[in-house]
């Protein structure tokens, strides 16, 4: 329960290495309000694409975990070879400003409209 009695449901997969470079956890909210409303954040979390010469592994680890590996809830979820030794992921948020990316020092976030 959160500070204020709504219900915060944590869907976690594992049980992943130690010190392994991603974890995986889905946090879900049925009325899907974010902690801080007043801030304005109006982005939808729409995808996540792993990619890097283990994105085969980490597809099987996420089916393995969760029950499959195409999305979690809305969420899209995509495997495809790259050249990052492990995997990189990048995150695809749906808002409203206009599409762009936005470049991290592994991988990118992009933004669609």
């Amino acid at each position: 329960m959160l500070d204020d009695g709504s219900r915060l449901r944590i869907h976690a997969g594992g049980p992943h290495e130690h010190l392994s470079e991603l974890y995986l956890f889905a946090m879900d909210r049925p009325d899907r309000r974010l902690d801080h409303p007043h801030l304005g954040g109006a982005a939808r979390l729409a995808g996540l694409r792993f990619a890097g010469r283990e994105h085969a592994r980490w597809r099987e680890r996420i089916e393995r975990w969760l029950g499959r590996s195409d999305a979690v809830g809305e969420v899209a979820l995509r495997f495809e070879p790259g050249e990052h030794p492990g995997v990189a992921v990048t995150p695809t948020f749906r808002v409203a400003a206009g599409a762009c990316s936005v470049a991290l020092a592994t991988g990118a976030i992009e933004l669609a409209d």
